[in-house]
């Protein structure tokens, strides 16, 4: 049917929905968290100083904070995707985001007064103020935006910090897939994807937050992990196994396998290259 979203893009679709819940949740965690231990430390600092406030007070303000801020988050969850946060057109971006921040701030002091009000009529027959006559509303303005300027910041990062970590999950499943279909690695680099047959890699050893892999002759540097690399060539089903915690060695490529003192080896590639082996290993190099 013309115009019905195809079964890949509802999956997808889906799994975008499904990490947007999954951020929410976090993040009504998070804000619960603060409810809780801003209250206590409301009460306490009162009690402390002296001034007679009754501790369900302090409860109805942190709590009313936390209620408007659940319609809040599903908001910023529509509103961080629809406008992600990238390097191409930032003038127009956080022009976007302080109009954002803006907005966030105006619905939050809105309806917890609201509810403020509510609650303070409904169960106590008394009127609450926002403003007094040493706090004009200017001065609490400022004040709430100061606060709430910083919230708006935290939960646009936890928002896009939760889909970055998802679509590396579902990159690294899709890579996985690849391997066991193609025999074939999907490697990230630099904005750069390379294609590299699992049976062609001699060796490859960590360097930082990166792996140099050497196959066909060729030094390539991905952006992985040697055990999410480890996974890709175990589902390929090429015969790479650990011989180090910093080294995977093709085992078909290995010409000698020498002692090397305290059950270590060093292991001499037909190359010409030597890994380290260690003995923690070596039952997986048959040595």
């Amino acid at each position: 049917m013309i115009g019905r979203p195809s079964a890949s893009l509802q999956r997808a679709l889906a799994d975008d929905a499904r990490t947007d819940r999954q951020a929410v949740l976090i993040a009504i965690g998070i804000i619960a968290g603060f409810t809780i231990v801003n209250s206590l430390s409301g009460i306490t600092e009162y009690h402390r100083i002296g001034v007679d406030t009754p501790a369900v007070y302090f409860w109805i303000y942190e709590a009313s904070s936390f209620i408007i801020h659940v319609p809040i988050l599903f908001a910023m969850a529509w509103f961080t995707r629809r406008f992600p946060l990238t390097a191409d057109g930032w003038p127009r971006l956080a022009a976007i985001y302080a109009a954002g921040a803006l907005a966030y701030s105006i619905v939050h002091v809105a309806g917890m007064v609201a509810i403020r009000k509510a609650v303070f009529a409904a169960f106590f027959g008394e009127t609450y103020h926002f403003v007094s006559a040493d706090r004009p509303f200017a001065i609490e303005a400022v004040y709430e935006f100061r606060k709430d300027a910083l919230g708006f910041a935290i939960l646009t990062g936890l928002f896009t910090l939760w889909r970055s970590r998802a679509d590396a999950l579902r990159e690294r499943d899709a890579a996985r897939r690849e391997a066991s279909e193609t025999s074939r690695l999907t490697l990230k680099c630099g904005g750069r994807t390379i294609f590299i047959d699992a049976g062609s890699i001699e060796y490859a050893k960590a360097a930082g937050n990166y792996v140099e892999i050497v196959a066909g002759g060729k030094t390539h540097l991905a952006r992985i992990t040697m055990a999410a690399l480890e996974e890709q060539l175990a589902g390929a089903g090429a015969p790479v196994v650990r011989a180090h915690r910093s080294w995977l060695v093709n085992k078909s490529q290995i010409a000698e396998i020498i002692p090397a003192g305290d059950g270590d080896v060093t292991i001499r590639l037909r190359s010409g290259d030597e890994a380290p082996g260690s003995r923690r290993y070596r039952d997986r190099l048959g040595a």
